[in-house]
């Protein structure tokens, strides 16, 4: 899938001027969960000095975008995508490639609507980028990450498989071994190391894929607690992690990442 300019994808709500960041969100059913994400999110962001957006890339069958679509009547930032059944494509990471064609800002952020990424860390991540990194991944993993910082995962075998899944990335994918965290779904990229990149998303590994084929010089490891789900259930499954293990096998063919 390549990058396509924001101007290009119709499906979204759009608004008059574009903002610094566009926080992309992709959706499940998580209606429970969306006004504390929005109110969250502006908490973390009114106060600092960069515009920004919420943009939810949606494919829930409850009302998840209707409760979206109401925040933004009522003048919160927020746009809505909503992929109808038959049309979404790639999952978790077709969502969030959707979204970064329809994303708007200089800087894109992605994060998980559960609320296990908390949005009161968007501001370091975004200094981060804007000091000079191309990337800047929220991780469980780099130092000074809190010994519980992976305890939002649901039981001891998740945990484990979560360290565990790194190990053959660094193995197919050298460049990667400086990222702690390089399965993270929480970080700010620069619109220019998307521009004009293919991306083949599958399963929830979008950073991977960002990692792999994008055009970046320097990253930067921001530490922070995966917290507990607040509200509805969590999508992995075991079939998941089949999807992950293909990925990783495509990922050690030749391709146009630099190693």
């Amino acid at each position: 899938m390549t990058l396509t300019s924001p101007q290009s994808d119709s499906r979204a709500e759009s608004f008059a001027d574009s903002p610094t960041l566009s926080v992309v969100v992709p959706t499940r059913n998580e209606a429970d969960n969306v006004d504390q994400l929005v109110s969250r999110t502006a908490a973390a962001l009114d106060a600092s000095p960069w515009s920004w957006e919420l943009l939810l890339v949606d494919d829930s069958d409850d009302d998840t975008p209707d409760r979206a679509r109401a925040l933004g009547r009522a003048g919160a930032p927020v746009r809505v995508m909503h992929r109808r059944p038959g049309s979404r494509v790639d999952g978790l990471s077709g969502a969030v490639s959707s979204g970064f064609g329809a994303a708007r800002g200089q800087l894109i952020a992605v994060m998980d609507a559960d609320l296990q990424h908390p949005p009161e860390v968007l501001p370091e991540l975004v200094s981060a980028v804007v000091a000079g990194a191309d990337v800047a991944v929220g991780s469980r993993y780099c130092e000074g990450a809190a010994p519980d910082a992976t305890d939002g995962l649901d039981g001891s075998w998740r945990r484990w498989v979560s360290r565990l899944c790194r190990v053959p990335v660094w193995l197919v994918r050298p460049r990667l071994r400086s990222v702690r965290d390089p399965l993270a779904g929480f970080f700010v990229v620069r619109r220019s190391v998307l521009s004009g990149v293919v991306l083949r998303p599958t399963g929830y590994k979008i950073l991977l894929e960002v990692l792999v084929r994008g055009r970046w010089d320097r990253t930067v490891e921001v530490p922070y607690r995966f917290a507990p789900r607040v509200a509805g259930t969590s999508k992995a499954e075991l079939r998941q992690g089949l999807v992950f293990l293909r990925h990783v096998l495509r990922l050690a063919g030749p391709g146009p990442s630099r190693s």
